[in-house]
This record gives structure tokens, C-alpha cells and sequence, in this order.
């Protein structure tokens, strides 16, 4: 499957009946580009684990992305590790499975000392099913998949500022969000 994103080209690949791989180009003629290539590892229908490796510019690393859940199998935190930090998030949800926060703080890696804390807060859902629910390949799309309903509204605060949007969403003749529009 080819998918056109960002100005990217992504290939994704089911490698394994637990194992997703998805490399990503800028161009598809570009073979001696370095491609970023993604693998998402399952565990009982949920992401478990996604390891994203860049070979880039003579130096190597890889950022790894570790999923927990709670019982009624929603994300409550992750814990991701890149090169130089540890960020770990807590996702809070309300009684009808909608994402209502996440808490985050970003560590140094070597000595632990606390360099950042963020506070993401999203509201005014409909009451209709959310399409994208389940469907997390994508980590810019992730929130997005997250929440039983639809939500209109996001707040950021962190060490990069703040931002507060809202959105009006529309919906197709059967009533489902169009998040085409």
C-alpha cells in the first residue's frame, strides 16, 4: 500500500501478523536517499510498540514509542525515548471514552532532570461515532483515533508557548464528521 503524506511517500507492510513496517521517502526515484522506516509491533489488536530508526547523516538512532493501556483498553501513557530525552504522557478520558487530557514531561535522558512539561486538553465532541477511532498507523493522526466521539476544541500549553483552536466540523448525508472538509 502507497500512501502520500506530507510531501512523503510512505510503503506500509505487513511483515509479520504482529509486525507493521513503514518506510517513508521523499521522493520515490530517490533510491540512495535515506529512507526513515517505522515498525509498529501489535499485542492483541493494540500498538504496543513503535520504533522509528534514522540512518541519516552518518549518525544512527532510533526513537521508540512504548504503549500501556488500561482495562477498558484505552491509552492511559506512553513513554517515548529518543536520542537525548524521555517524554512521558498521560491521557485522561471521561465516562464516554473521549480524550479529555494529556499530561506530559520531557526528561533528559542521562541525568533525569526535568526539561519540559506539557498540558493538552480537547473538548466539544459531538455525539457521533468517530471514524478514525482505532485507526493509529500515523503519530500526527493519533489523537485523532483516540476518542469515541469527535472533538472541536484543543489546547496546548508547554515550553513551546500556547495555542488554543476551534473548529466546526462537517458532516456528510449519513451524519458521519467529513474531516475532508
Amino acid at each position: 500500500m502507497l500512501w502520500r503524506h506530507s510531501g512523503f511517500y510512505d510503503t506500509v507492510m505487513y511483515t509479520a501478523p504482529n509486525l507493521i513496517t513503514i518506510v517513508s521517502k521523499e521522493n520515490l526515484d530517490d533510491y540512495n536517499g535515506h529512507p526513515n522506516k517505522r515498525e509498529i509491533i501489535l499485542e492483541n489488536g493494540l500498538v504496543k510498540q513503535k520504533i522509528t530508526y534514522d540512518d541519516a547523516y552518518f549518525w544512527s538512532y532510533t526513537d521508540t514509542i512504548d504503549y500501556y493501556y488500561d482495562a477498558a483498553r484505552r491509552l492511559q501513557r506512553t513513554r517515548q525515548r529518543t536520542k537525548h530525552y524521555v517524554i512521558e504522557r498521560n491521557y485522561a478520558f471521561d465516562a464516554k471514552g473521549n480524550l479529555r487530557s494529556i499530561l506530559g514531561e520531557k526528561k533528559d535522558r542521562y541525568d533525569n532532570t526535568v526539561v519540559g512539561t506539557t498540558e493538552e486538553h480537547f473538548g466539544g465532541y459531538d455525539d457521533k461515532p468517530n471514524p478514525l477511532k482505532g485507526i493509529c498507523l500515523w503519530q500526527d493522526l493519533l489523537y485523532l483515533t483516540l476518542s469515541a466521539n469527535n472533538f472541536t476544541s484543543y489546547s496546548y500549553r508547554g515550553d513551546k508557548g500556547f495555542r488554543d483552536i476551534t473548529w466546526t466540523l462537517a458532516y456528510d448525508e449519513n451524519g458521519n464528521a467529513d474531516f475532508s472538509k
